[in-house]
């Protein structure tokens, strides 16, 4: 009861969007081959390979692109084809520029894979196609009207590429990518498959047919057969020409064909029920008619569910389960996807939640240095890999990945996750966490510097904050930014200069702002821009500045509006737990279900009134936190409220004998023990 209130009152409904939360397996992960330009992607990639043609992978320099690039070269390294790669470097702006691409055709290159970037390079797409390049372009940015002229576009923003969820990362694109490329080599590539089911129908015969390749549906039919209807046999024998078919219980199938068909016709089936049984014991003897009515097969089925969608079910699982280019892409990559999905702050839904979850799952079972790099690094900011989650990889894993590309050297962190020599991991690690020290330092020292500034800005503008300082490093701005919104509460635009022709300006906004239509209202000012709805960078000629300043303001203010400068700050309640019915177990349950929590879903508050103190301490270098003992029901369970002096003070909680609080629930893993815990958001005391 208390997951279903849960859900419901945060509006997850559908059958569909259940799986992601009852069944986080790879299993239930969209299909690359989804993506309409896939195969062709493909299949460009194997081009290269056979025509020993030389391959530049190009990423962005934050976590995503770094994890992304790191993916789709060791895809295609495992593939044999000769490949370089390359992130930005220095003060390099973001995306391929003309230079690059200059020197990889110098190189003999001719064929550009982009990731986490390339979908606003237009001209740079042209000029490459000019030199004999071909260009595919991995991107996960919103893309403009008219999309760059590559080779492929693989974007699960364009809605004409028809994959069913938007909010992938690079690095997820990057898995998706490599999980391809792997299935290329299988004899199901490029195979077509035909699914049937013939279903008798009073006189005549229902035949449900659906289409596959690369098992992405491409056709659905259901044509009805019988001895007075003949020409249907030939619009029958023609849809499954060229197909191998797949049925479940041949002889019976061909039997009910014989009876109903016009003419008599010969077909050749294959016959996965013996393979699906072994798959899906549960299932042994039951029709695909008495399969449709278990409640545990229907939360996969979709709505309206038929006989043939169960059979669709059972072979695409057959076919994730027989070959190994799933299993294998899980425990080699899927981990750095995850990292870059929690990195990139996606939203923790849909298939995002399988790839986070089942990431971490393949990274805390590596036990074969799949990814020594990896491991080292995890080491060495005090990680233990069978205590990773969500919160350790947000606040101590990627801040170290990110440091590298903030410090200019991004290439260092691609260079330490593609690394299989010891030596040279130490060595690349200590420099990851040498570029961390630098960068906190730095960023301590810049805003300090920029604090004064940024309270005049907010005091004149009001709802945002946006002010240009040379002395920001370009690679800082969105850290800057990022500190702004986190301590005033609104947006904030930061811009510096990244040499003496072009400003760099980078947005950070919450849930009432949307950067991208910023972006895209002002994209033909912009020399690039691009990026997501709570983050997005952009550059322009520095002799515009005057008129951009102008222009940017104008659009905050417009797209803030009047009624967006006061919000009210609540909090959202989950669920109210009376303490006589507390049960720790449950509430356990209930979070291992509903995690991994992040953007978009936020970690579960609750509400519990009076409820007893036992006692407290104060914690934390300076004792600026306390931790208090509460006795709910049977059990005496810890409250940490960080920073307390925002909330109570000490005399305030001295003097109580019971607290009413809304607070997030915690579980997490130290050196091998569970320790389950609240983080009071609010709370009111009451005195003896």
């Amino acid at each position: 009861m208390l997951m279903a209130s849960v859900l419901v009152r945060r509006g997850v409904f559908s059958k569909e969007e259940l799986v992601f939360f009852l069944e986080k397996d790879i299993k239930n992960l969209h299909q690359p081959f989804l993506f309409k330009d896939m195969e062709r992607a493909i299949d460009r990639i194997l081009d290269a390979k056979s025509e020993g043609e030389r391959v530049l992978v190009f990423g962005d320099k934050d976590v995503d692109g770094i994890v992304g690039t790191t993916i789709i070269v060791k895809a295609l390294k495992k593939l044999g084809i000769d490949v370089r790669w390359a992130v930005p470097d220095g003060k390099q702006s973001y995306g391929v520029s003309k230079q690059v691409l200059d020197d990889f055709y110098k190189d003999h290159g001719s064929l550009v894979i982009t990731i986490d970037c390339g979908i606003s390079n237009h001209e740079e797409v042209k000029y490459a196609s000019s030199l004999g390049i071909d260009f595919l372009i991995f991107d996960h940015h919103t893309p403009s009207a008219d999309l760059p002229e590559a080779f492929a576009v693989i974007d699960a923003k364009i809605p004409e590429q028809g994959y069913p969820f938007t909010d992938l990362c690079g690095g997820a694109l990057a898995y998706k990518l490599y999980t391809a490329l792997l299935f290329s080599q299988s004899d199901f590539y490029r195979q077509k498959i035909c699914l049937l089911n013939a279903v008798p129908l009073n006189e005549a015969l229902n035949i449900e047919l659906i289409g596959i390749r690369n098992l992405a549906v491409q056709w659905r039919k259901t044509i009805t057969v019988s001895k007075d209807l003949p020409q249907r046999d030939e619009e029958l024998v023609h849809l499954l020409s060229d197909s191998v078919v797949m049925v479940f219980n041949a002889e019976l199938q061909k039997k009910l064909l014989q009876k109903n068909l016009a003419k008599s016709i010969e077909f050749y089936f294959v016959d996965i029920a013996s393979e699906c049984m072994e798959l899906f014991p549960q299932f042994k003897n039951m029709t695909l008619l008495e399969m449709l009515g278990e409640k545990h097969l229907k939360q996969y089925l979709g709505t309206k569910p038929q006989e043939i969608d169960v059979l669709h079910h059972l072979y695409t699982q057959l076919i994730v389960k027989k070959e190994s280019c799933f299993e294998e892409s899980r425990q080699e990559v899927l981990g750095l996807a995850g990292i870059a999905t929690v990195a990139d702050i996606m939203p923790m839904q849909g298939e995002n939640r399988i790839i986070v979850e089942e990431g971490i799952r393949a990274i805390r079972e590596n036990q074969e240095n799949k990814n020594p790099g990896l491991d080292a690094l995890l080491a060495r900011v005090g990680i233990n890999k069978d205590e990773l989650d969500v919160n350790k990889i947000g606040w101590k894993l990627a801040p170290v990945i990110n440091a590298s590309g903030r410090m200019g050297c991004a290439q260092k962190a691609v260079e330490l996750l593609l690394e299989d020599d010891a030596m040279r991991i130490q060595e690349l690690t200590e420099e990851l966490i040498e570029f961390n020290q630098q960068r906190i330092k730095q960023m301590e020292s810049i805003k300090r510097e920029i604090q004064e500034k940024a309270e005049e800005a907010l005091e004149q503008q009001k709802s945002y904050i946006m002010f240009h300082n040379e002395k920001i490093p370009h690679t800082f701005t969105g850290s800057i930014a990022n500190a702004l919104l986190r301590r005033h509460k609104v947006p904030a635009i930061i811009l510096t200069d990244i040499d003496p022709q072009t400003v760099n300006g980078s947005i950070r906004c919450d849930r009432f702002f949307n950067a991208n239509i910023l972006i895209d209202d002002l994209r033909e000012f912009f020399i690039n821009g691009g990026g997501h709805k709570a983050a997005a960078g952009f550059s322009f000629p520095k002799k515009d500045e005057e008129n951009m300043m102008r222009r940017l303001q104008s659009k905050i203010e417009e797209l803030l509006g009047s009624d967006s400068i006061e919000k009210e700050d609540a909090i959202d309640v989950d669920l109210e737990i009376p303490e006589e019915y507390f049960n720790l177990d449950e509430v356990k349950e209930l979070l291992y279900v509903l995690h991994p929590f992040g953007e978009r879903w936020p970690v579960l508050n609750v509400l519990l009134r009076d409820i007893p103190i036992k006692s407290f301490e104060r914690m934390g270098k300076d004792f600026q936190h306390v931790k208090i003992m509460l006795g709910i029901s049977k059990y005496t369970v810890p409250a940490l409220i960080w920073n307390y002096d925002t909330m109570l003070t000490i005399e305030q909680l001295s003097d109580a004998s019971k607290m009413s609080f809304v607070s997030n629930l915690r579980v997490e893993v130290f050196r091998g023990m569970e320790q389950f815990s609240f983080v009071v958001r609010d709370c009111v005391l009451h005195p003896e």
